[in-house]
């Protein structure tokens, strides 16, 4: 008899199972080290509602896997490499398809974007973005956003910071307008355009440099600090030096020089030359001074040797051997000069 029974009882569970009931459920998305994840819980039970043991299958987008509930009927899983978009989940009793559940979660994360700017440097125009991305009003903390100019990409992809910023600054923004938006790498997630517009800048006016002159004969070092007449230095400001050699105008040979300031607003130029003297005009933004001049050559400071007249030439007469002296000893300094 307790055989019969035991029988009739493996013959009706089966059936017994049809009023089994699972219940799936998608825990809000996060972004995990392979993109958006869940953690997805799934319980069985029997016909009085309480939880049971039992197999299952779990389909993720159309991907199956096998789990097994617990005693009191529930189990986990992380759900990995969920799409951008409706994610379906479905779970059935194994065996039974009929006794199944399915759930939707939606994977919309934001690209929000935020530009400070546009400002002036001392050289430059330049304005700052940054991108902020989050999954269910979480921050992702991983991952990388792209940020466009004006419809192409600028620079490699910034990496995502802790609290779900990235920020990029772009250099050289011309006059106009300028949309500006951030992309969440390997998606399709794009902030909105952000619209800078950048105008024409004035060039601030400069103080009056004091050029001066350290060395001799003929290897000098020309310097002067550059400033803006509220102090600031002028960063990599064209400057240009005139180069009058002995009394010749300077050309467009190697007697125009043509140098910037650095970074502190200083210049610096190694002067050498051969001729006896040489003048230092400085030029910058249509401003111009002579300012240093009669710097002294290698020969500029060589002793004279006077021409002594000659004997046939006094007993000519006085005034003959002076002319005649006169005359041999400007030879004799062009000769020099040369």
């Amino acid at each position: 008899m307790k055989m019969a029974d035991r029988g009739i009882g493996f013959l009706k569970e089966p059936e017994l199972t049809r009023k089994w009931k699972v219940r799936i459920n998608a825990a809000p998305p996060r972004w995990g080290d392979h993109g958006p994840e869940s953690m997805v819980s799934v319980v069985l039970m029997n016909e009085a509602g309480e939880g049971v043991e039992g197999e299952l299958i779990l389909r993720i987008n159309g991907d199956e896997s096998e789990i097994k509930t617990k005693d009191n009927g529930t189990t986990k899983k992380l759900a990995t490499g969920l799409r951008i978009g409706t994610n379906a989940f479905a779970a059935h009793l194994k065996g039974r398809p009929s006794v199944h559940d399915t759930v939707e979660l939606d994977v919309e994360p934001e690209v929000g974007l935020a530009v400070a700017g546009p400002t002036s440097t001392e050289t430059d125009v330049e304005a700052t973005a940054t991108a902020t991305v989050s999954l269910a009003s979480r921050p992702i903390k991983n991952g990388e956003v792209q940020f466009y100019l004006d419809g192409a990409k600028s620079g490699a992809p910034q990496p995502i910071d802790t609290d779900g910023s990235a920020s990029y600054t772009f250099t050289g923004l011309k006059k106009g307008t300028h949309g500006i938006w951030a992309v969440l790498n390997g998606t399709t997630l794009r902030s909105k355009t952000v619209n800078v517009e950048v105008k024409e800048q004035k060039a601030k006016k400069l103080a009056e440099p004091f050029p001066q002159a350290e060395g001799d004969d003929g290897v000098y070092i020309i310097s002067f600090v550059l400033t803006h007449e509220d102090g600031t230095a002028a960063v990599n400001e064209p400057v240009r030096l005139l180069l009058n050699r002995y009394g010749r105008k300077a050309d467009e040979g190697s007697d125009i020089v043509d140098r910037n300031t650095d970074d502190h607003g200083r210049f610096r130029y190694l002067l050498t030359f051969t001729e006896r003297e040489c003048d230092v005009m400085v030029q910058v933004r249509g401003w111009q001074k002579d300012s240093i001049k009669n710097l002294h050559g290698p020969m500029g400071r060589r002793p004279v040797e006077l021409v002594e007249p000659r004997e046939e030439d006094v007993n000519r007469g006085i005034i003959h051997a002076a002319l005649a002296a006169l005359r041999r000893q400007r030879e004799k300094n062009r000769e020099m000069r040369s």
